[in-house]
This record gives structure tokens, C-alpha cells and sequence, in this order.
């Protein structure tokens, strides 16, 4: 936590963007809090680091630009990681299900694996691999990117300008939004399950 702290306050929004492309866009997602960290900026833009709309524009631009680095990694090199042999990430199982799962449930998928690390960081890699069409991809990587950005900082701004003292119960805090980006994950594919059964019906 400390960390973060730090690199936001040195570094400002150029070490956030970096950041959170990073997570997507190089495939490290899994070892970046990208949570942690937006809640964090919240909280310095509501103390004063840098304004709020800069914090949403500038990093939904690098979430966007991540998912698409990942969307071409997957559709350049896919193939050969999952044929060179299974290991804990990728397999050639897990490449099926999948490309099972989008076709099942589309590409609004996406959006709700903004709200999950190790979801966040591979959902763009997959639909690259099962080469789902850019232009699908590009619309809901935006929604979910812009969605998942003002959520998470909005709420670290709200509790940073109306909470002062929440600067010192950081741990309390991202375990808190770390448990509602999983509901709003939950939600989503709850909504999602549900509709699917009412078009069978």
C-alpha cells in the first residue's frame, strides 16, 4: 500500500496509466492491484494530487489501450501458447471453454471482467485467441474501461473528500471496494443468466 502511496504522489497519473495499461495490455495483470490503485487516486484527487477528470480520462484511455494490446496479443499469439503445451494459466481446455463462454454469452462479458483481476487481465487475451471481430471488442472494452474507472475512483474520491481520516484505514478500504467490484461481477452475470433463461423460455 505503501508503494502505491508513493508512486502516486511522486509520479502523479503518468505511473497510474502505466499502471493499469500494463495490466492488461502486458499480461502482468494477476501481480497489479489496479483496484487498489484507482481507489488510491481517488483519494489523492479528492486531496488535491490532480483533478478528477483528468484521473477518468486519462485512465480509461490507458485501460482501453491495455484490453486492445491484450486483444492483439491474444489474436497474434494465442494459438501458440495454448498448443505449446498446458501450464497453469493457459491450456488448450481452457481455450475451449472460453471460446464456449463467449459464444454463450456474448461479448458483454467483457464488462463484467473489468470488475475481476485475474478476469481483467486475460478476458482480453481470449477473445484475441477465439478472434472475436475488433470493432465488437473495441465497443464493450470502452463501456466496461469507462465503467470500471468511474466507479472505483468516484467512490475513492467520495470517501477521500468526505472522509478525511480514510487515508489511515487504507486496508479496511480496499477490502471493502475489493468486495464490491465482486458483486457488481455477480450482479451482472446474475442479470445476464437471467435474461438468457427468459429468451429460452
Amino acid at each position: 500500500m505503501d508503494i502505491l502511496a508513493t508512486l502516486i504522489q511522486n509520479y502523479g497519473l503518468i505511473a497510474i496509466c502505466l499502471i493499469i495499461f500494463a495490466e492488461t495490455g502486458l499480461l502482468v495483470g494477476v501481480f497489479l492491484p489496479g483496484d487498489t490503485l484507482l481507489f488510491l487516486a481517488g483519494i489523492y484527487s479528492a486531496k488535491g494530487a490532480f483533478p478528477l477528470w483528468e484521473l477518468i480520462v486519462f485512465v480509461s484511455i490507458a485501460a482501453i489501450l491495455g484490453d486492445s494490446s491484450g486483444y492483439y496479443i491474444g489474436r497474434k499469439l494465442g494459438k501458440e501458447i495454448f498448443t505449446k503445451g498446458d501450464n497453469f494459466i493457459f491450456s488448450r481446455k481452457r481455450l475451449k471453454s472460453a471460446a464456449d463462454f463467449y459464444e454463450k454469452h456474448g461479448p458483454k462479458t467483457l464488462i463484467a471482467a473489468r470488475f475481476i483481476g485475474f478476469l481483467r487481465t486475460f478476458a482480453p487475451v481470449i477473445a484475441g485467441v477465439v478472434k472475436m471481430k475488433y470493432h465488437t471488442f473495441l465497443k464493450y472494452n470502452i463501456v466496461g474501461a469507462v465503467l470500471w474507472v468511474i466507479f472505483i475512483s468516484l467512490l475513492g474520491y467520495f470517501l477521500g473528500s468526505k472522509f478525511a481520516p480514510i487515508i489511515n484505514y487504507l486496508d479496511l478500504a480496499v477490502l471493502v471496494i475489493s468486495l464490491s467490484s465482486v458483486v457488481i461481477a455477480i450482479i451482472a452475470g446474475i442479470l445476464r443468466l437471467v435474461k438468457n433463461r427468459r429468451t429460452t423460455v
